[in-house]
Formats: structure tokens, sequence, C-alpha cells
């Protein structure tokens, strides 16, 4: 087979009256990076975007958190845009200064293939060198999440079947009562074609219906596609203060999008760039709402 689907299903805690789920989408200047908290008791970092304008950091934001706990770091892109935050981050946690209990990546990379990665992807050497140097110190790297009412699905092109690292990202597909968002790192059009290969990727497609666009909403991470089984109602875009979205893209992505109905019409695309950092979230007995960083309020 050539691709792996991880499925986890939900636990004997949807009985759970404190039951709920918040996922913000940071606005950030380099790369991506997103934060899930799941029933007040796990948190998933995706990615390790940061933003020299706000200050925002990976680390800075879990050393805010009570706990000074991460669940999961899931790494799912490995290019020098994306991972500036890593090291700083992996620094802290080898300091001791909070804690991750697994390291999810692209389970088909292993030290040995990431000098290969290196030479052919100039720019990622230093990023590849420290991702080595965890799975080599990590006994923790694994493919398995357990977050109480959550569940996930991870989908991925093999190494070496794919050499280019954008293709080689994680795919993560999360879903929670009204939340069913996919996350597709930046995955480039050949990457994606690869992907909807697998019924059961295309399944998963069929369920979104909040998107969040590839490689910050760029063309090379559109593929058409998608969309003959992906209907989202909204249309997320992680992109800098600098990176306006080219409005070919905007089009097709709105044309692609359903809406959100609000007291002014509806909303399809939102971007970071405009709107700031996203929060989507609902709990066990409301609707779900989406929050952009100007306090805008948007209600299924």
């Amino acid at each position: 087979m050539w691709y792996s689907t991880l499925d986890f299903t939900k636990s004997p805690l949807e009985t759970d009256k404190t039951a709920m789920v918040k996922i913000e989408l940071f606005n950030v200047d380099r790369g991506f990076c997103a934060a899930i908290e799941a029933d007040n008791r796990h948190t998933i970092l995706f990615d390790c975007g940061y933003s020299f304008r706000n200050g925002f950091r990976p680390a800075r934001y879990l050393l805010s958190k009570p706990s000074l706990h991460l669940d999961y770091l899931i790494v799912p892109a490995y290019t020098t845009g994306h991972l500036v935050g890593f090291s700083d981050l992996i620094g802290h946690f080898l300091e001791r200064r909070f804690s991750i209990d697994y390291l999810i990546a692209n389970p088909s990379l292993d030290p040995d293939s990431l000098p290969e990665l290196a030479v052919r992807n100039s720019g990622a050497s230093e990023f590849l060198k420290s991702l080595n140097r965890v799975f080599e110190g990590c006994g923790d790297v694994e493919q398995k999440m357990h977050l109480g009412n959550v569940k996930v699905a991870f989908f991925w092109n093999n190494y070496p079947n794919f050499l280019d690292l954008r293709n080689l990202g994680l795919v993560m597909f999360l879903s929670y009562r009204d939340i069913n968002i996919v996350f597709p790192s930046d995955l480039k059009i050949p990457g994606w074609r690869s992907l909807l290969k697998n019924p059961e990727f295309r399944d998963c497609l069929r369920q979104v219906n909040i998107f969040v666009a590839s490689n910050h909403g760029q063309e090379d991470g559109y593929c058409p596609e998608v969309f003959n089984y992906c209907h989202p109602d909204l249309v997320i875009i992680s992109n800098q203060v600098h990176q306006e979205l080219p409005s070919v893209m905007l089009r097709e992505y709105e044309g692609y999008a359903g809406g959100l109905r609000t007291n002014i019409g509806k909303q399809k695309v939102l971007t970071t760039r405009d709107a700031g950092t996203i929060a989507i979230h609902q709990s066990r007995d409301a609707r779900l709402e989406v929050i952009a960083g100007q306090h805008e309020s948007y209600r299924y």
C-alpha cells in the first residue's frame, strides 16, 4: 500500500460535560503554527512557525500554559520556513522548561534518509540535522494519539517515492462534533494527486467543513481535483503580513466555499493576514464558533 492512515476514535470521556475543542491558527510571519486543546486536558502543537511582529513563539505559547505540558508535537512540514521555531522549542524542552510526551512525523522518514534529503533540499540541512538528533534521542516518536473526544487521521506520501520535502509533509484531519478540519501543511500539487488515489483520503475530504489552504494559499499548493470531494463552508489561509493572497487564488477558494452565515452575509475565506489569529471552538453543548483576532465572531 502506498499510503497509510491512522484513526483515533473517541474515548469514554464523551459524557464529560467539560468536553470541548479549541483550535487556534496563529498569525505568524514564518511558516505555520496551530494549537489544539481538547477536553481541557490535552494540548497538541501543529508546526513551529513564529512571528517577528507580535513576538509569538511556540515555546512562549507553551510556557504561558499552567500545565507546562504538551501531549503531542506534530512536525508536518520539513522546510526551513516552517521549522524556524523548532530548534528554539526543542531547546526549551531539553532544558526541561516544559514536557513533550510524543513527537509525530512522517514515519517513512528516518535518520538514514535525512542526509540525502538535506542534499536534495537546499536550506533545510540544519533543521534536518536537528530532527535527526531528536529522532535518535527520543524514544517516544509515535503515530498514535489519544485525545478524548477527538478523532484524528494522518496521511502522508512515502520516502523515497517523493524526494521533495513539501510533498513528504503530513496531512492531518481532525474532527469533533461540528468541526471537521484539514491541515495539509505545504503539500504541492503532485503530493495532493498522489494522496487522492487513496479512497480513505477522499472519504476524509468529503467530511471537511473547514479547509486550511496548503502553502499559505499560493498557487503551487492549489489542486482543483481536491474539490471534487471537498466542499467546505470556510477556507482559512495562513499568510504573512507582506504575503497578500493572489486575487486569482482568492476567487478560486471563494468559489468552492459555501460560506459562514453572519449578520452581514456569508464569510467564505479568512486569512491570518487580515483577520489575525483565528480561533475555532466548540463545547459539548454549544454551536461551533469561529473568532478572528479582531474579535469578530462567525457562528454556524
